[in-house]
């Protein structure tokens, strides 16, 4: 397993992370502030959110070619959008 050292400083550990998210395939980065959220009726009694002031959300793009073929109806099985999308994709921001 790799270790990642960063600096904890708040200020530079996000684009840390969005760079190291960067070298690994990722398209897209974000980081949510978490206080509103805590506020809301959906998520107020949730004892998960209340421990993380942040949360970071990764995401990789997929092919377009797959993406246009895809038919909400086709069999999982046998679909190339679900392999992509869970074989490929989620396999690489593991």
């Amino acid at each position: 397993m790799e270790v990642f050292q960063m600096n904890l400083n708040e200020n530079k550990l996000t684009p840390e992370l969005e760079l190291f998210s960067q070298q690994r395939g990722a398209d897209l980065f974000g980081v949510a502030d978490l206080t509103a959220a805590r506020k809301s009726d959906f998520t107020k009694d949730h004892l998960l959110i209340s421990q993380f002031p942040r949360a970071i959300s990764i995401g990789m793009q997929l092919c377009d070619a797959i993406v246009d073929q895809h038919s909400p109806d086709e069999k999982q099985r046998e679909s190339l959008y679900w392999h992509h999308v869970y074989n490929v994709v989620t396999l690489s921001l593991s």
